[in-house]
């Protein structure tokens, strides 16, 4: 948010209409709001957090910031301010007493109100944005993305809370949650954590079976490695007795047939090699 004006009207300690140009101020860069205790710095601050929120998220309360030396003079703060190249300006008026229009008799009991107003470079009227105190309030903090607090904490901090906000983790936590909009984030992470922790129970799930197939009685092997050896031997006779008859038949085994016989028995090794292997590996598991 970047502050351009503030006007106020017979607003705290100061009567009539005070106007501060923040637009003209920042062409400067830095500036510094200065002045001895009780001159009212505090109060401009209080008047942007005031105009922007409402009566009752300001420290002291909309209802005193009327002004007691202008009796019957109508208190309000204006003020006008741009967001990510848009203007607006925000109207708001605590309950008051003013006096009639006649500018006779009692005074009038007026209700809080308040008006947020899109406008132009030139302060013009564009469009009214809200025209009721609560949905102007509303509308600020999704203009703003933080609440009154929020901006309190980082926009305009009160005197002895800066502390609070670099020290609470929690509260630190939030206001930049809030204001660097982090909620997909959080939302990313929530999602990420989800899916491993669904990874993980089935791990354990796998982890359990695993566990129960270790833990059972292992069926005692059908193939031991002599019994593998006899099989191997026998194989190969009966391949190579295929060989001679072939041959004796006259139909061109040759080469290629002695190929395959020799791919055969280096099948049958491999297959030996396996059940072997799987033999000493289920009396490791067995031990």
């Amino acid at each position: 948010m970047k502050p351009l004006r503030l006007v106020l009207h017979a607003f705290g300690p100061y009567p009539g209409t005070q106007e501060v140009d923040f637009e003209r101020l920042a062409a400067h860069g830095l500036f510094l709001i200065h002045g001895p205790t009780g001159s009212g710095k505090s109060t401009l601050l209080d008047a942007i957090t005031y105009a922007l929120f409402d009566a009752k998220t300001v420290e002291r309360g909309g209802a005193e910031f009327v002004s007691s030396l202008e009796p019957g003079a109508v208190t309000s703060a204006v003020f006008e301010f741009e967001v990510r190249g848009e203007r607006y300006r925000v109207v708001r008026s605590p309950a008051q007493q003013r006096a009639r229009k006649s500018g006779t008799g009692d005074l009038v009991a007026v209700p809080a109100d308040a008006r947020l107003e899109a406008i132009d470079a030139s302060g013009a009227l564009v469009r009214v944005l809200a025209d009721k105190a609560t949905e102007a309030t509303r509308q600020v903090e999704a203009l703003l993305g933080c609440t009154v607090d929020q901006f309190r904490q980082t926009v305009v901090l009160p005197q002895g809370q800066f502390r609070e906000v670099v020290t609470d983790d929690k509260t630190r936590r939030e206001v930049l949650a809030r204001v660097f909009e982090t909620g997909r984030f959080a939302d990313l992470t929530g999602r990420l954590k989800r899916i491993k922790n669904a990874l993980e129970a089935r791990a354990s799930g796998f982890r359990e079976q695993r566990q129960r197939l270790l833990r059972a009685p292992l069926a005692q092997p059908d193939l031991g490695e002599v019994g593998a050896h006899q099989r191997l031997h026998q194989r190969r006779g009966e391949i190579r007795l295929v060989l001679h008859e072939r041959r004796q038949q006259g139909l061109g085994a040759g080469e290629v047939v002695h190929r395959d016989v020799e791919f055969a028995e280096h099948g049958l090794e491999v297959d030996l090699h396996l059940r072997v292997v799987g033999v000493h590996a289920l009396g490791d598991l067995g031990a």
